[in-house]
């Protein structure tokens, strides 16, 4: 039986899949990598997304590059919902009060992915996960809105939608 994957909003699971046709590449992280990933990069010269992101059809990736993008961290999953494809980047945007935020720390370092909290403004808080996976932010954002409960806490997503007038690819 497959995992569920799921995401808060509006204090309501949000049931997404998993598209195994397509993965997202971080190409900044591959630009200075090994020569065959950037060689497969310049071959591909996939259109980027913003936030320097490329969406690749994952038939068109060879099983070594796969394993080399994702050593590097330059791999992100790619889910559906609906017609909209999701990528969930590594962060989670968080608010908190004054109690849950003491108790942040600790769950940065023992939650279901160590991360650590970059930005802290007056309530609003960054957390990343040290994977620099994206899956890892969504399990992060999940976990601590069902053991903290804050008013927020959500993993950072990019969706992508077809043009209007385009019929969808499912």
């Amino acid at each position: 039986m497959s995992k569920r994957i799921y995401y808060y909003a509006g204090g309501q699971k949000v049931a997404i899949d998993l598209d195994e046709e397509h993965v997202c590449v971080d190409l900044a992280r591959v630009e200075n990598g090994p020569p065959a990933l950037r060689e497969w990069l310049k071959r591909e010269n996939p259109k980027p997304l913003p936030g320097r992101l490329a969406l690749v059809d994952r038939g068109d990736v060879p099983e070594e590059i796969l394993k080399a993008l994702d050593e590097r961290s330059a791999l992100q999953s790619v889910y559906r919902h609906g017609d909209a494809l999701i990528v969930v980047l590594p962060e989670v945007r968080i608010e908190v009060d004054e109690k849950q935020r003491r108790r942040l720390s600790t769950f940065a370092a023992r939650g279901p992915a160590p991360a650590v909290i970059e930005s802290d403004k007056a309530g609003s808080l960054v957390m990343r996960p040290l994977s620099g996976k994206g899956a890892d932010a969504l399990a992060l954002a999940n976990s601590l809105h069902e053991k903290l409960n804050p008013p927020l806490a959500q993993a950072r997503f990019l969706r992508i939608t077809r043009k209007p007038g385009r019929p969808s690819r499912r």
